[in-house]
């Protein structure tokens, strides 16, 4: 990530903001916040723009998990 400190990328990630990385797509990455552990991870910009506003999973665990949760909630729902 260049120069940038442990302490800026904490920050960066805090604020949610784009971050310059070089030789990526737009030269920009956006931070997400993972729904299923809440941990901060970054997102190239074609995978952001595909989330639609939506918080995308930080790895395949975490897309496993939420997946479940949601088959959960619809039975939930649909026993009603």
């Amino acid at each position: 990530m260049g120069s940038m400190s442990h302490i800026q990328f904490q920050e960066f990630l805090q604020c949610g903001q784009e971050l310059s990385i070089p030789n990526q797509p737009r030269d920009s990455m956006h931070a997400h916040r993972c729904p299923v552990c809440d941990q901060m991870h970054l997102v190239n910009p074609v995978r952001h723009s595909l989330a639609y506003g939506r918080q995308l999973t930080c790895c395949c665990e975490c897309e496993v998990q939420k997946r479940k949760l949601q088959r959960l909630v619809n039975r939930m729902y649909a026993s009603y």
